[in-house]
């Protein structure tokens, strides 16, 4: 049965690669298993890129909403305004 690391301690393994160690460093230190240390650093960067991406779609959102309408924009027709020939 895999043995379960709580949060805290799986913080510290990515701050010890971020620091400079090496995967092979660390895991001999903590009695960890390389894989397992592959596996949290895979997860923290598919977790950082995905709220990347949510944080890119809530600003793309913010600014559609926030930019005037192509209607209130000076220079254009009004919608209500008859055809020019």
């Amino acid at each position: 049965m895999p043995r379960r690391y709580p949060p805290e301690f799986r913080r510290k393994v990515l701050d010890l690669l971020k620091s400079g160690r090496t995967v092979a460093e660390v895991a001999a230190a903590l009695d960890v298993t390389e894989q397992t240390i592959y596996n949290w650093r895979n997860q923290a960067h598919r977790y950082r890129a995905k709220a990347g991406a949510e944080l890119d779609r809530e600003r793309r959102t913010r600014r559609r909403s926030t930019s005037p309408s192509p209607s209130w924009r000076p220079n254009s027709p009004s919608p209500n305004a008859p055809p020019s020939y």
